[in-house]
């Protein structure tokens, strides 16, 4: 399938989970209709798969310095969705961070692309809908990419616009054993119910 170009704009109103589930009628649609399953779409994902896993591990890999991020999974927004709740907190987009550490240790950046790429060329396309991420990546060149390994997704912001790409769950174990060597782990995620659920 590939990427999906959701907006350029910052969303406001608009529900992420909306989003997502319109992501996976797409994919649905795409894959009962038999001209796409023969020949085109689907044929293509293992070469769409691959070239965007080479240019995720390329990204981060070449990075002097990243900032590893775990984040509260649920975004921050009141019930209208129209204004961001603790605004004072430090966060990714919608999600606050809950701890953060810059990494320049080369060896750990490349170790983190290459996990996060093998999980991309193994993803057979198959990603659930949560979106409730707990780890997150700020390069050095700005770009923020946000992921759940629970749904299998990953959200990339760059160039000011939004793309998601699958993933597996397999990166997970290599990640939380990185960033638990620079004093990050999951233990006491704030699980509290959010007012988008």
């Amino acid at each position: 399938m590939g990427s999906v170009l959701l907006s350029g704009q910052p969303r406001r109103s608009a529900n992420m989970k909306q989003q997502i589930q319109l992501i996976a009628m797409m994919i649905f649609i795409v894959q009962l209709s038999p001209g796409c399953r023969s020949a085109s779409m689907l044929d293509e994902w293992p070469r769409l798969r691959e070239g965007q896993s080479r240019e995720l591990e390329m990204t981060i890999s070449s990075q002097t310095n990243i900032t590893a991020c775990i984040l509260y999974p649920h975004r921050e927004y009141d019930p209208t969705y129209t204004q961001l709740l603790y605004s004072d907190e430090a966060r990714i987009h919608h999600w606050r961070i809950q701890k953060k550490v810059e990494i320049s240790e080369s060896a750990d950046i490349k170790a983190l692309a290459s996990a996060l790429g093998s999980g991309m060329r193994e993803s057979a396309g198959d990603a659930a809908f949560c979106f409730e991420p707990r780890h997150a990546l700020v390069l050095s060149n700005g770009e923020r990419i946000i992921i759940c390994f629970d749904c299998s997704l990953i959200l990339r912001f760059k160039d000011e616009c939004e793309y998601y790409q699958m993933t597996t769950d397999s990166p997970e174990a290599r990640f939380d054993e990185i960033f638990k060597k620079y004093g990050l782990d999951n233990r006491g995620q704030d699980t509290r119910h959010r007012s988008d659920n």
